[in-house]
C-alpha cells in the first residue's frame, strides 16, 4: 500500500549511498536505461546507449575529515576491478568530504555541496596525489576517471539532502505539478530505492521511476465530490470507493501495463467515437472499459464497479500529465 505519510520510516532506511543514486538518475534520467545500488558497486548506471557508469560512494561522518587516504585507496581498488567489465563509460569516486584527496593546504574545491571534476581539471597537487595511487591500480583509465563531491551533513533532514531537494525540486517544475505533492513524491522515490539495497541484482529502470512518480500522483489527483456528482454515485458507497481505491492505486506499482491499457484503449474509443462530447465521451469511454478493468483487477462485489470507474476516470484525467513526464525522462 502507497505510505506516503510515514517520512520517519523512510529516512531510518535511507542513506548517503542511496541518495547518491537517487540524485545520479535524476542527473542521468534521460540517457539512463536502469540504475542499480548495491549492484556491482555501490551504484552502478546502465546507459539507454549500453555503456557503464560505476561509483565507488565513501562517506564519512565528520565532512571536515582530512584522513581520507584509506578511502580514496579502497575506491581506487574497487575501481579498478570495475574497469576490466565491457563497455565502461566512466568510473566516479564520490564522497561528501570537503578533501577528498585528503589533506593538502590550500586545497578548497570540494568545499561546495556539489563538485564534479574529471582528473585533467584537477589541480596539479591533486593529480600528484591520485597518480601516487594509480601505480597500483593500472587498468584505471585515466580519461574515466572523475571525482563527485555530494554534500551529506547536518542535524537534520533538510540541511542533509540539500543537494537531492534541489533535483527534486526542478524536476516537479518540469512535470507541472503542485508543490504539495513533493514530499510524498520525495518519500515515494526515497523508498523505491531503499527497497532495491536489499537485492543486489534488482535494478530500478526508467519505467520503474515513471511508474512509481505516475501512481503517486494518481493518489493525490482524485476529487472525489466530483466524480460522486458526475456519476450519482449512491451515499452509502462513497466512503467504501475512497478506502478501496487507495489499495487499487497501491498494486498498480505492480500491474501499471493496466494504466498503460487505459490510456491505449481510451484512444482507440476516441477515434471510434469523434460525434461525442467531450463528457459524453468520457463517460461512455468509462462505462464500457469497466468491466474489462474489473476483471484485471480481480474485483467481483458490484459495489466495486464504482471504485473500477473512479479509476479510469482518474487514468483519462492524469493522462496529459503522464505525457509530461514521458517527454521530460525522454522514456
Amino acid at each position: 500500500m502507497i505510505n506516503n505519510t510515514n517520512a520517519s520510516a523512510t529516512q531510518a532506511g535511507f542513506h548517503y549511498q542511496d541518495m547518491v543514486g537517487l540524485i545520479l538518475l535524476f542527473d542521468n534520467i534521460r540517457d539512463i536505461e536502469a540504475i542499480n545500488v548495491e549492484g556491482d558497486d555501490d551504484v552502478d548506471i546502465l546507459f539507454s546507449n549500453g555503456t557503464k557508469a560505476y561509483y565507488q560512494v565513501k562517506e564519512v561522518s565528520n565532512p571536515f575529515s582530512q584522513k581520507m587516504s584509506e578511502k580514496l585507496k579502497d575506491a581506487l581498488a574497487t575501481l579498478n576491478e570495475d574497469s576490466k567489465i565491457k563497455d565502461v563509460k566512466s568510473l566516479v569516486y564520490v564522497s561528501n568530504a570537503h578533501q577528498m584527496l585528503g589533506s593538502l593546504k590550500n586545497s578548497n574545491i570540494f568545499n561546495d555541496n556539489y563538485a564534479s571534476y574529471d582528473y585533467e581539471q584537477l589541480p596539479d597537487q591533486l593529480k600528484k596525489k591520485i597518480d601516487k595511487q594509480l601505480v597500483k591500480y593500472p587498468d584505471i583509465d585515466i580519461k574515466m576517471f572523475k571525482i563527485l563531491k555530494i554534500h551529506y551533513a547536518g542535524n537534520d533532514i533538510r540541511t542533509r539532502e540539500i543537494e537531492l531537494d534541489k533535483r527534486i525540486d526542478e524536476f516537479i517544475g518540469l512535470i507541472n505539478v503542485p508543490k504539495t505533492h513533493q514530499l510524498d513524491l520525495k518519500n515515494e522515490w526515497k523508498q523505491m530505492v531503499s527497497r532495491t539495497t536489499e537485492f543486489p541484482k534488482k535494478k530500478i529502470t526508467k519505467h520503474d521511476f515513471y511508474a512509481h512518480t505516475v501512481v503517486v500522483e494518481m493518489f493525490h489527483a482524485p476529487d472525489f465530490e466530483d466524480f460522486f456528482s458526475k456519476f450519482n454515485i449512491d451515499f452509502g458507497n462513497e466512503e467504501y470507493i475512497k478506502n478501496t481505491y487507495q489499495i487499487q492505486v497501491s498494486r498498480l506499482f505492480e500491474k501499471f501495463e493496466l494504466i498503460n491499457s487505459i490510456h491505449t484503449e481510451f484512444f482507440k474509443f476516441q477515434k471510434a467515437y469523434r460525434q461525442y462530447g467531450r463528457e459524453e465521451m468520457l463517460k461512455g469511454f468509462i462505462n464500457s472499459y469497466c468491466e474489462i478493468l474489473k476483471l484485471k483487477l480481480g474485483l467481483v462485489q458490484e459495489k466495486d464497479d464504482d471504485v473500477v470507474k473512479l479509476m479510469i476516470w482518474i487514468a483519462v484525467r492524469t493522462n496529459t500529465l503522464t505525457n509530461q513526464i514521458k517527454e521530460v525522462i525522454n522514456l
